[in-house]
């Protein structure tokens, strides 16, 4: 499960970016609204199919990557089991080599 703010695809929040400027939150809004109407609703195919669609997103891999797979920069996670691939912890920069 990825955390909610990282859920939207780049391209579709790119809207306003770089300094002083905020980022689009409008497709962050209509994807919270959509996922509450699925639950509400019941929806259990269309939760799934939500799901499916965050799961194939390329760019979300990446952040799933680098914050909590092979890619994650900090310390070890010694409570994690040995040879999970976020265990090792490390600097991105090692990383990347």
């Amino acid at each position: 499960l990825l955390h909610h703010a990282n859920w939207v695809p780049r391209a579709q929040s790119a809207g306003k970016q770089g300094p002083g400027k905020t980022p689009d939150l409008e497709p962050k809004i209509a994807q919270l609204r959509l996922l509450r109407r699925l639950v509400l609703d019941g929806d259990r195919i269309g939760q799934l199919q939500l799901a499916e669609q965050l799961a194939a997103d390329p760019q979300l891999a990446t952040y799933h990557e680098r914050s909590f797979g092979q890619q994650r920069a900090g310390p070890e996670w010694a409570t994690l089991p040995q040879g999970h691939p976020a265990r090792p912890g490390g600097s991105r920069r090692a990383v990347r080599r």
